[in-house]
């Protein structure tokens, strides 16, 4: 059928499918890039490194995080990418704290001290020796944070901050069903978004624990 505006709504599920896909990878990708290498040098490093890192993981940890995304994203603007970029830059913490505790037992390994023996420089210690040892638990993470992204973006369009009209996304679809002559009348306006990112929810988390 069609909205009220008369558009498709087979063809607006499917180009809000695609949104919401690309801000949960991305914005995944975004907290993996940036936490992995400042989890690598908070655990390596220590002293100072390890400190601010830390103590901004916290900073960034202790706050509600759909709060810090509704303010980021009403400063910024409602666009693909400043979704992607609000999700992904406040959603570092995490990956940096499981890199962060895999680091620390890693460097006391004896793998490392050979490293270190046959001359390996600090560079190559982390990225060629530490990292692929500690980087299981984020690809298992990753899925996770796809999820958490896709129901973020979601839940900003439910509330009306995030994608504007006439861009789709799934939550901005699902936004349909505030008003009542459409959640009890036009179920099939609502019931196909709600119903993709429900299975594309447990698909990911599926991934994850595989």
């Amino acid at each position: 059928g069609t909205d009220e505006a008369g558009r498709d709504l087979l063809a607006r599920l499917l180009a809000g499918g695609r949104v919401s896909l690309l801000v949960g990878f991305a914005s995944a990708a975004l907290g993996g890039v940036l936490g992995v290498p400042l989890g690598l040098l908070a655990g390596y490093k220590g002293g100072k490194w390890e400190y601010w890192i830390m103590r901004a993981c916290d900073t960034f940890q202790s706050f509600p995080s759909i709060l810090l995304v509704l303010a980021m994203v009403t400063l910024l603007g409602p666009s693909v990418w400043n979704i992607i970029l609000v999700i992904g830059g406040l959603g570092w913490a995490s990956v940096a704290r499981l890199v962060y505790s895999g680091t620390l037992s890693a460097k006391k390994a004896e793998y490392v001290e050979a490293s270190r023996a046959l001359g390996a420089t600090d560079r190559e210690i982390l990225f060629r020796t530490i990292l692929p040892n500690v980087v299981a638990p984020v690809w298992a993470s990753l899925p996770l944070k796809v999820v958490r992204a896709i129901l973020s973006e979601s839940s900003l369009s439910f509330l009306g901050v995030g994608l504007r009209t006439p861009q789709a996304s799934w939550g901005s679809l699902i936004q349909y069903a505030v008003s009542l002559p459409v959640l009890a009348g036009r179920p099939w306006v609502w019931v196909p978004p709600a119903a993709c990112m429900l299975l594309t929810v447990f698909c990911l988390q599926g991934v994850g624990d595989g």
